[in-house]
């Protein structure tokens, strides 16, 4: 798991810095290009059904272009992280609205306990757009986390993360019309291979490796550290440091995220 929390907890940083060179379309594009290829070659072939279409246009094409936008309107990238990864309290909210699944009291508590850090960090600091889309990339990422577990949660990991990140290409590549700007040179493309081996080739190759050995429920817990990675490689490439009020509702959020998920963690132990 140290090399998911390092290269996804990297690819924020290295995405604020990528961004300076070309628009959040041009990077959505070229890291789902890049990174589907060298998947669809690790997998050995990729899926396009109907399921997979949905699923890349959920959990990959619109959820990583609203994550890109977020860290594009955030003053550190890492802030966005913590809102990105408040993503299993609306998981749990979408079940127990849409499915009516009860939800116990730790449950409700690491939800509200959540909030309370996103209102602390977000809220005290003032409106900010970036903060709104990343909230949003949260929602549309849990809706796309229950539409996986109702219909592709039996395909194969590997392949299925191949074939979203080969259709969401194809999703994102019309985008690139509302801002085509890329600036040609060798740190540009050197910044967005980064973006594509630390969020989506490597990390999830890593992703899949602790999945094997650890189990699903625990590397999700674990991966909950990932803001806290971000915080530090973010401090130590772009010399920015989350305010106190961020610190502080960044720490209680992911203390909220992380007991909602307490009882699944403790059952797959």
């Amino acid at each position: 798991m140290l090399g998911v929390l390092i290269c996804w907890g990297l690819s924020y940083p290295l995405t604020k810095l990528a961004l300076l060179y070309m628009s959040p379309f041009t990077l959505t594009f070229f890291r789902f290009a890049v990174g589907g290829i060298i998947l669809a070659i690790y997998s050995r072939g990729i899926s396009l059904t109907i399921r997979d279409f949905v699923n890349s246009a959920l959990n990959g094409a619109f959820f990583v272009l609203l994550l890109n936008l977020a860290i594009m309107f955030s003053e550190n990238p890492a802030f966005a992280s913590v809102l990105i990864y408040s993503q299993p309290i609306f998981v749990l909210i979408i079940y127990a609205v849409v499915f009516k699944t009860k939800v116990n009291r730790l449950q409700i508590s690491g939800i509200l306990l959540s909030f309370l850090g996103i209102t602390i960090s977000a809220g005290l600091s003032g409106p900010n757009l970036g903060v709104l889309i990343a909230l949003s990339a949260a929602i549309l990422w849990a809706f796309g986390t229950v539409y996986f577990r109702k219909n592709l949660s039996g395909e194969s990991l590997i392949k299925t993360n191949a074939s979203l990140a080969i259709i969401s290409a194809i999703l994102v590549l019309p985008t690139i019309a509302f801002s085509p700007h890329f600036t040609f040179g060798a740190i540009p493309i050197l910044l967005a291979l980064g973006v594509t081996a630390t969020a989506q080739v490597l990390g999830y190759i890593f992703w899949f490796g602790a999945v094997r050995d650890i189990g699903p429920v625990n590397a999700g817990a674990i991966s909950l550290l990932v803001p806290v990675t971000a915080y530090l490689l973010t401090a130590a490439i772009l010399g920015v440091l989350p305010t106190l009020i961020q610190a502080i509702g960044s720490a209680i959020a992911i203390t909220g995220v992380f007991l909602s998920q307490w009882m699944g963690i403790k059952a797959s132990s």
